[in-house]
């Protein structure tokens, strides 16, 4: 009886000892960016997903997969693409309302702020039905105020006037390829 209950102790502790432990990132979960030039944009990471809300009423989907403390984003249903299929982000710093993450590929520097809700998760049964809701709830919160903090010479930006510009004619000439 004694052994018995041995072995079965020793079996639940090897078993639920050796098992790996899930970690999830930091990074999991809704987040914002105000960029330099005041533009604002909403971020969703789940273990498998990044979801990208921008002020266009545009949501970029892209692949995500967590490795230990990084993100390996792919591309997936976006018009936007990356540079690089695979770009790897690893946090760089963290606090409880922020956390900032630096691309390996660009090494770009991304500084996202906690968002105060968090975004619905993608319901692809009703796709359509959840981007109209998920749109509506971003378009109440960009709202938030994101200043351009641009200096003066960087937000001049220069109008090309074509009123003034003549244009002309150009002969299209068919060259035969014989």
């Amino acid at each position: 009886m004694k052994q018995t209950l041995f072995y079965m102790c020793t079996f639940v502790i090897l078993l639920f000892g050796c098992q790996e432990q899930a970690k999830e990132h930091i990074a999991i979960g809704s987040w914002y960016i105000c960029f330099e030039n005041g533009n604002y944009q909403e971020y969703k990471f789940t273990e498998n997903h990044l979801l990208i809300w921008r002020e266009n009423n545009d949501i970029s989907i892209y692949k995500n997969k967590v490795i230990d403390s990084t993100l390996i984003i792919s591309n997936h249903s976006t018009p936007y693409t990356l540079p690089v299929n695979n770009d790897t982000l690893i946090t760089i710093a963290k606090t409880k309302e922020s956390i900032t993450l630096r691309s390996t590929t660009s090494w770009e520097i991304y500084k996202f702020k906690k968002l105060g809700v968090d975004l619905l998760d993608v319901d692809s049964l009703n796709l359509k039905n959840w981007q109209k809701l998920t749109l509506k709830d971003y378009n109440k919160r960009l709202t938030i105020n994101c200043l351009d903090t641009r200096p003066e010479e960087e937000k001049i930006i220069d109008k090309l006037d074509m009123s003034d510009i003549e244009l002309e004619d150009i002969e299209i000439i068919e060259i035969d390829s014989n």
